[in-house]
Order: structure tokens, then sequence, then C-alpha cells
């Protein structure tokens, strides 16, 4: 898989019913989160490495998160 710097970079560059995995810690983004790619995309949080088979904890979010095109289906991520 391809690495990114941050969520918003794997999000956009995910193409439709892609997944995306993201480690398990805190990620803070003041300007928030937009997902804007008409596709829909299976995000997958809480991954200790990304090498790991399943996740064992949350992925956290600091900022808004806001969906204005497309479809984001989210496992294991809080947003604050």
């Amino acid at each position: 898989g391809t690495f990114y710097g941050t969520l918003l970079s794997a999000l956009d560059a995910a193409q439709a019913d892609q997944a995306v995995r993201a480690l398990a810690m805190q990620m803070l983004d003041d300007t928030g989160i937009i997902f804007n790619t008409g596709n829909t995309v299976c995000f997958h949080g809480g991954y200790t490495a990304l090498t790991d088979s399943s996740p064992s904890g949350f992925t956290t979010v600091v900022g808004p998160v806001k969906i204005s095109s497309g479809c984001l289906v989210v496992d294991r991520l809080v947003i604050k």
C-alpha cells in the first residue's frame, strides 16, 4: 500500500470502494477534514502497525469532519 502524511491526503487519493487504514493515534487538524471525492471509501482506524491483520485501538481526529460528496464508511474512528 501507499503511505500518506495526513488522513485527508489518504482519503483524497482513495479510489471508489477502496479501504484506508490508519494508525491508533490522535491526529490534530485545525482546518478539519473535508471528504469531497464523490466516491464510497471505507476507513479503518486503530491499527498498531499498518501490517496488523486487525485493529486493537482507535484513531482520533481532533477537528471537524465534513462529508460533502461521497460516502465515508468508518470503523474505529473517534471525532473530537
